[in-house]
């Protein structure tokens, strides 16, 4: 259950720091200064959004091994 329990938190922080990075081009979205930026940074987010999901699929693994895992100590 550890090593569930380790890839959860890694999953957890590399979600944050994936949110934190689609943020910062969503605000640097707003400023660029032409249309070629704009679409690259909009390239590069929906990049890191698609990673998200990926990070999130394997948070959700993770957690529910961690369930399983309680659930076979408590029978």
């Amino acid at each position: 259950m550890e090593n569930a329990r380790e890839r959860k938190r890694m999953y957890e922080k590399e979600t944050g720091e994936i949110q934190n990075r689609i943020d910062a081009f969503d605000r640097a979205l707003e400023q660029a200064p032409n249309l070629d930026t704009k679409m690259e940074y909009m390239q590069t987010i929906n990049s890191l959004r698609e990673l998200l999901i990926i990070k999130f699929e394997g948070l959700a693994i993770a957690s529910d091994e961690i369930i399983d895992e309680l659930e076979e100590e408590l029978k």
